[in-house]
Formats: C-alpha cells, sequence, structure tokens
C-alpha cells in the first residue's frame, strides 16, 4: 500500500527483522538438509535470541516516549485553556 509519500511499501520490504527472519527460515532449512554446520546454526539462533531482546527493550522504550510525549502535549494542551 502507497501512502501520500509513496515510502511505506518499499520501507516493509526492507524491514531487517523480517529479513532476518527470512536469513533464520533459510539457514534452518539447509540444516536440516544437512548443507549447515552445527556450530554456525547454534551461532545464529544465539544471535537471534539477542536481536529478539534488543526489539523488545526497543518496543519498550518507545511506548515509554510515547506515553511521556502524551503527557506532555496533554499537559501543554491543559495550559492552553
Amino acid at each position: 500500500m502507497l501512502t501520500q509519500h509513496g515510502f511505506d511499501c518499499f520501507l516493509y520490504d526492507l524491514n531487517p527483522y523480517k529479513t532476518y527472519n527470512q536469513q533464520q527460515e533459510i539457514m534452518r532449512i539447509r540444516y536440516r538438509l544437512g548443507q549447515g554446520e552445527t556450530a554456525e546454526f547454534l551461532e545464529s539462533q544465539v544471535r537471534g535470541e539477542g536481536l529478539r531482546g534488543q526489539l523488545v527493550e526497543l518496543e519498550n522504550l518507545l511506548g515509554e516516549k510515547v506515553r511521556e510525549l502524551g503527557r506532555l502535549i496533554g499537559d501543554e494542551l491543559n495550559l492552553s485553556r
């Protein structure tokens, strides 16, 4: 879906988390077919868990900042009345 700027469809395709999940799935399939090394597979799993942890932390921080912004805007709106 294109927005007024026409960039959303491109940003979605470049989503690093989506791309990473696709890479992980390819790695799993290769490993199951005997085409990947155990150490490489395990390392990718550990790296994935770390990235998922970072994503959760960033989502929490974003939520905090949005709530803080909402409070600031709400306070400013109340002062201007």
